[in-house]
């Protein structure tokens, strides 16, 4: 076996390649499960030092994946992996439906099979032949689950679907985009030091619908995905999942495979049957071959091997023959040999081989010792039916709970099992364990034994009436609910006995504390409110929740927020009925509401009691609170009862929203009646109101209820949501009666003929202008504007005749503000024509200018030809398009320009006061300037041919500041177009006086291009051309060379004549090249300025050198080539007496005041104020510098002048005036400077 070190950094090389080291980082963070303790110690220390250096796509991916908090399904794979035999389920590799699943890329298949057939085992092999025929990584990607009976908290399809999004998003480098989109509206932002968004608290989990998109989002990204989902029969909202399938399933994502694996059921056939591509039935004489090779692999372990060979050829005939196709019996049947002692023990237990599972699990059952039948009963009914697998130490507390007592049941220390690891033992064959190790809050790795049942037909017995028929015990139940009474009551007493604060120390003591919180609940409603337990839940509610034994189970629990764990700082709970309310508890709340509690009092994640019913559709408990008098809108009663006006939370919505959101029509409607406002707008998640939250979903009934009790403007913001969620038909038809005039808007874009008829003749006006659900709220347009633009003749016909405006104007922010401009952009010639024979004006010009403009620039020629010949002004330069000519450049649609400059249109015609927004980039001056933009080469020569001046400057200050054509090909570095202008006659040094930028050269070296460099220079152009680079700097074109950091380019201005003492201008500051490269270039730049002659010592205004230019930015690398190569002199000064060794120590750099000293500066040299070194460090808050100083010699007594002030003065001083964020290296200076002192005064002492 490889060694820890070399197994880990396996590990890490994988991850890295696969592109998910993020995802190792967050499955170490979560646990290291089953890992041995000297390989979990070296993961723990390398991946520590890996968190820090994940970029913020990484610290993003890892927040979503704690958001989502999704199980780790690889420990279950890897462990049906393990059992599987040698050559299992190749029968089902070699399949040529399974090979076609494989190569197709998008396709389906459903392995099904009879219980205990193995399909778990076949799955897992499936998974592993996917890992290893396929190249995980960037383009490629699996996600895989298996639903699990014996861990009900994870066996739903919510969850299936956070692991399967979880797995994919893992694979990705940086959160996928489906997943950021959907998160930002269940997140709050948290505002790192650098302004980095960073989205911390998830404060919901999405919806399923939500995660249903994500998925298939996700799964778009990549080339190919892959989906195995195992045990869908085992699944606890089946309902659900197979509805989500199905969607899945219909959405045909390219290079998505899903392979399912269950039984066969009535439900499940009935979806996949008619969806999935391939189905297959593991039949028993596929796995019997798979039997046979189980069974002759256990024939081999040591407890089974010792029986003679005959005997043993005995026991797989026997077995093989009465599987049937189960690997389950024969694993039982094996157990029941393994006790045998003598060969006639195995010959008789040969004979008496049980035909049945149930048989089977009766006779182990029996076989339980009398003392502990009660115990394991107990245990086994708890597993039976509980959501998650219980620890072994839980399992021990559920023992003690006594169900003999007078008082109803009570917990017993004395009944505890005081060993807990003799329980599996108790239980016999009918569970089994696993051994976990999960990493405590402290760091540290924590191992922990699981109980759940060996297997899913285990489950279905002791769920039968054959297991309850023989109970005979204390706890007699008849049927499942009396069986989640039991555990209900378990749970209940269990709480009620820690009456104690909350306490680390409590929890460890009371291992079930956790599940008996969070489940009770749960067991509560599954026991069909059992009347019994309405005494227990009242007892733990008393007092209004005002005992320590509610304010624990609120710490211990909170079911508002499952996600989270226990809270033992928790200090604030809601009331009892809150959280009633939230869970659907309707003889509690009636409970409580009798007992006077207030049913307006405030809770937490949902800010009342109406609204956390509303959320979950609690109808009837609506009722009650509505008829209590909880008020319907919230508002000021929410204040009233404690709600903090300031603080927001996700819920910050009216019942009724909340319920609309989620189609509760019943509970809608109660909501209505009990006076709630769909009218009512609310900030989060989105600004929206109830009517506009069903209508964006396409909820029709909940639509359809609020209508009448809208307003037009609600009704109006609802139908603009329906819209962009993709309205329909049906839907138009339910806000007709209430807002006729927009309908017909939404008719029109839509090209419902009949529907804009009916309205029309219902007396709707064409008029009337809305937002069709455009990103500017105040973008409007009438209903012709809209049929215009969707190129819907029969609809402008039916609205002109109908008396609609033709030259009708939109609003200012709507794109083409008129119907002729909107039909032109269409393409749509009959409606531009119909327009115009009905008055449009020709020359109306909106945003983007008038329509010649707009179809000049979409490239719609014959368009083009009908609006010339109807008068359209060639002359006309206002819009975002400018000109004609220009218009059409974008597009290099030359048979358009050919017929506008045939028409007698200038080429050089400027684009008035607008620039055009051409993809990414902003088109401004002339057309050639916006040919040369696009890099259109055949456009340029094009508009040369027809007289286009190459020398044409915009007419306006650019975005860009490049103001000439052959400026804007230099930048580009695009030497054909720059050989063309030049060729055509463009002026090498003419600067854009419009813009205020610098020749072509300056541009060229801004765009690092030597061979555009050198091809200006060859033509003339000037290296030591001025350029400003804003009103109050202007630089040469040498010092923008070095801060680009081009020796090339450099060198070849240096050759052309650039003057190397050329002085810049960068506002108040004047300095030579080598000083602008000692700030931004870097060691190859200084050595090519020194070689062509630069002034190491010169000083420039001030007095500043090169030496103190580098120091100030911590350029050490530049100050050692000026110091060793060079032999700058450190001890030139500024005005104010302050040495390079000054501003090394302002800016914090050890590394450039431990290089200044060695050439020979002074450590504690002062400058006229007196100050040193040492002063200006500990002035600036810069610890580093302080700390070197300090070890190398500084010394701190020395006072500047006038102040009489030392250095520690100065960080006492400072640490006084910090902001607090400021303050942390401001103590860390002062700190130094006591250890200084202290150091020093321990020598003394030593000396005396």
């Amino acid at each position: 076996m490889a060694d820890p070190l070399s197994l880990v950094a396996s590990l890490i090389a994988v991850a890295q390649v696969s592109g998910s080291i993020i995802s190792l980082c967050y499955y170490y963070r979560r646990g290291v499960q089953g890992a041995q303790k000297d390989i979990a110690q070296i993961l723990r220390n390398v991946i520590e030092q890996l968190i820090p250096l994940l970029d913020r796509d990484d610290v993003g991916s890892e927040v979503m994946l704690e958001w989502l908090g999704a199980p780790d399904p690889s420990v279950r794979h890897n462990d049906f992996y393990k059992k599987r035999a040698k050559d299992t389920g190749l029968w089902q590799l070699n399949r040529s439906a399974f090979e076609a699943w494989c190569d197709a890329r998008m396709s389906s298949f459903w392995l099904h099979g009879i219980p205990g057939c193995g399909k778990s085992v076949l799955s897992s092999v499936v998974i592993e032949h996917i890992k290893y025929r396929n190249g995980l990584g960037n383009d490629a990607a699996l996600a895989y689950f298996y639903f699990d009976f014996s861990n009900e908290a994870i066996s739903k399809s919510e969850v299936m679907l956070r692991s399967l999004v979880s797995q994919l998003a893992a694979w990705k480098g940086k959160p996928p985009k489906a997943l950021a989109q959907c998160a930002i509206r269940y997140f709050r932002k948290t505002y790192c030091g650098d302004g980095l968004a960073v989205y911390r608290d998830g404060i919901a989990q999405p919806p399923v619908q939500d995660l249903v998109k994500i998925l298939r989002g996700i799964a778009e990204e990549y080339d190919d995905t892959y989906l195995v989902v195992d045990a869908l029969d085992e699944c606890m909202d089946q309902g659900e999942l197979l509805g989500i399938l199905n969607d899945i399933l219909a959405a045909q994502v390219d290079g998505l495979r899903i392979f399912l694996a269950s039984r066969h059921t009535v439900d499940i056939a009935a979806v996949l049957d008619s969806k999935v591509v391939h189905t297959v039935e593991a039949s028993s004489e596929d796995v019997g071959r798979d039997i046979v090779n189980f069974v002759q692999a256990q024939l081999s372990v040591p407890k089974l091997r010792k029986w003679p060979a005959s005997l043993r050829n005995e026991i797989q005939d026997s077995l093989v023959s009465g599987a049937g196709g189960m690997f389950r019996w024969v694993d039982c049947q094996l157990g029941i040999l393994g006790k045998c002692v003598t060969i006639k023990d195995v010959r008789k237990a040969l004979k008496a081989l049980l035909k049945s599972l149930s048989e089977t699990y009766a006779l182990t059952l029996d076989r339980i010792d009398e003392h502990h039948s009660e115990y394991a009963i107990k245990v086994l009914m708890w597993l039976a039916i509980s959501p998650k697998p219980l620890e072994i130490r839980e399992a021990a507390d559920i023992l003690a709970v006594n169900f003999e007592s007078e008082g109803g049941p009570v917990y017993d220390e004395d009944l505890r099992v005081l060993d807990p690891t003799e329980i599996p033992t108790m239980c016999t064959s009918l569970v089994a364990t696993a051994t976990t190790c999960l990493r405590t809050l402290n760091g540290d790795l924590e191992k922990t034994i699981e109980l759940h049942l060996a297997h899913y037909t285990v489950r279905e017995y002791l769920l039968s009436e054959a297991f309850f028929s023989r109970l005979r015990h204390t706890i007699r139940c008849a049927n499942k609910p009396q069986v989640h009474a039991f555990v209900a009551k378990t749970s209940l007493a269990y709480l009620l006995s820690m009456s104690e604060t909350l306490t680390d120390e409590l929890r460890k003591d009371r291992p079930l504390s956790r599940q008996a919180a969070e489940f009770w609940v749960y067991h509560y409603l599954e026991s069909q409110k059992e009347t019994s337990l309405e005494s227990l839940v009242l007892q733990l509610f008393r007092d209004n929740g005002q005992t320590e034994t509610y304010r624990n189970w609120c710490k211990l629990s909170d079911p508002s927020k499952p996600w989270r764990g226990p809270d033992l700082r928790r200090s604030w709970f809601p009331a009892p009925l809150y959280y009633a309310s939230f869970e659907g508890l309707e003889p509690l709340v009636l409970a409580l509401l009798k007992a006077g509690a207030d049913p307006n009092t405030a809770g937490e994640i949902h800010k009342t009691c109406l609204q956390a019913a509303a959320c979950n559709g609690h109808f009837s408990i609506v009722c009650a609170l509505l008829e209590a008098g909880a008020d319907p809108n919230g508002g000021e009663l929410l204040l009233k009862h404690g709600a903090d006006p300031n603080k927001t939370s996700y819920a910050d919505a009216t019942a009724l929203t909340i319920a609309a959101r989620r189609n509760h029509i019943e509970v809608v409607r109660q909501l209505l009646n009990g006076g709630a406002d769909p009218n009512r707008y609310h900030p989060k998640p989105t600004d929206v109101n109830p009517l506009e939250a069903a209508s964006s979903r396409g909820y029709k009934d909940c639509v359809a209820l609020m209508l009448p009790k809208a307003s037009q403007e609600t009704a109006l913001g609802g139908l603009e949501k329906a819209y962009r969620a993709g309205v329909d038909r049906d839907m138009l038809k339910i806000f007709i009666e209430f807002v006729p005039d927009g309908v017909l808007n939404y008719a029109a874009a839509l090209g419902y003929e009949d529907l804009v008829a009916e309205l029309l003749d219902r007396g709707a006006k064409p008029e009337t202008k809305v937002n069709l659900g455009y990103r500017r709220h105040d973008a409007q347009a009438s209903a012709l504007v809209e049929a215009c633009a969707n190129g819907h003749l029969a609809i402008a016909k039916q609205l002109i005749d109908k008396g609609a405006d033709v030259n009708i104007e939109s609003s200012k922010s709507f794109a083409d503000s008129y119907a002729l401009a909107s039909a032109a952009r269409k393409g749509n010639a009959e409606v531009v024509k119909l327009l115009l024979t009905h008055g449009a004006n020709v020359s109306a010009s909106g945003r983007y200018g008038p329509a010649l403009q707009i179809a000049a620039y979409e490239g719609h020629k014959e368009i083009v030809q009908i609006l010339i010949e109807h008068g359209a002004s060639l002359e006309d330069g206002t819009g975002s398009y400018g000109g004609p000519v220009q218009a059409a450049v974008p597009g290099d649609h030359v048979d358009i320009l050919q017929l506008i400059l045939k028409a007698g249109v200038d080429p050089n015609m400027m684009a008035g006061s607008c620039r055009i927004s051409h993809g990414r980039m902003r088109l401004s001056g002339s057309p050639i300037q916006a040919a040369v933009a696009c890099s259109n080469i055949h456009m340029v020569d094009f508009l040369l041919e027809h007289g286009a001046n190459p020398n044409l400057c915009s007419n306006r200050r650019l975005l860009e500041g490049i103001g000439t054509p052959l400026s804007t090909a230099a930048r580009d570095g695009n030497l054909d177009l720059v050989n063309r202008l030049l060729d055509a006659g463009a002026d090498v040094n003419q600067p854009d006086q419009t813009s205020g930028s610098g020749p072509a050269l300056f541009w060229a070296v801004e765009g690092g291009s030597l061979r555009v460099v050198s091809r200006l220079l060859d033509a003339g152009a000037d290296p030591n051309a001025p350029w400003r680079t804003s009103i109050r700097s202007q630089a040469t074109i040498l010092a923008e060379a070095c801060m680009r950091e081009n020796t090339l380019v450099i060198e070849a201005l240096l050759k052309a004549g650039a003057d190397i003492h050329q002085y810049s201008g960068f506002r108040e500051n004047n300095e030579p090249p080598i000083h602008t490269a000692a700030r931004c270039g870097n060691v190859d730049v200084i050595r090519v300025l020194i070689k062509h002659g630069a002034n190491v010592n010169e000083q420039s205004q001030g007095g500043w050198t090169a030496l103190h230019k580098a120091a100030r930015g911590s350029r050490h690398d530049i100050l050692r080539v000026l110091l060793l190569e060079s032999k700058a002199d450190p001890s030139l000064p500024l005005e104010n007496g302050s040495l390079p060794i000054h501003s090394a120590a302002s800016w914090n750099s050890p590394e450039c005041l431990e290089l200044l000293v060695q050439a020979g500066s002074d450590i504690n040299a002062r400058n006229k104020t007196g100050r040193t070194p040492l002063h200006w460090a500990a002035d600036i808050g810069a610890p580093r510098a302080v700390e070197w100083l300090l070890q190398n010699g500084a010394d701190d007594r020395v006072e500047e002048h006038g102040t009489n002030m030392t250095a520690r003065d100065y960080a006492e001083l400072k640490m006084l005036v910090a902001e607090s964020w400021a303050k942390s290296n401001k103590t860390e200076v002062l700190e130094m400077f006591d250890r200084h002192a202290n150091k020093a005064a321990g020598s003394l002492n030593a000396d005396c």
